[in-house]
């Protein structure tokens, strides 16, 4: 699953391609710019010994009345399988029934981190 075309990247290189995607979607009613996580939380998925990598999804989480778009993120092992996470979960790590085709049908993830807008830091 390595993906040889991952390089770093300059901060101007970066903050151009992040200030061109707000460009095109700030005005989008369900705008959603980046999202963060406390690193122990991150932490807690790459201590894994069968974490290879992270995989980071766009997501929309439903409410009684509004729907928004947020990221999930998961551990996933060498063949690209989310791992399943059976040590004790930090607050941001929640276990959700995915049924869709993953390790088993649970499995450990991020979500609910601190979403820009509102909660944005300048760059």
């Amino acid at each position: 699953m390595e993906n040889q075309n991952v390089r770093a990247m300059n901060y101007s290189a970066a903050k151009e391609m992040i200030n061109e995607y707000k460009n095109i979607h700030l005005n989008d009613s369900d705008f959603l710019q980046s999202e963060y996580f406390d690193r122990e939380d991150l932490l807690s998925l790459l201590t894994n010994p069968k974490c290879k990598g992270l995989r980071i999804y766009n997501a929309i989480k439903s409410n009684e009345d509004s729907k928004q778009n947020r990221f999930i993120i998961m551990a996933e092992d060498e063949n690209g399988k989310t791992i399943l996470n059976t040590k004790s979960y930090s607050p941001g790590v929640s276990v959700l029934n995915l049924g869709m085709g993953f390790i088993g049908n649970e499995a450990a993830i991020l979500e609910n981190g601190s979403p820009c807008p509102p909660l944005c830091r300048e760059q």
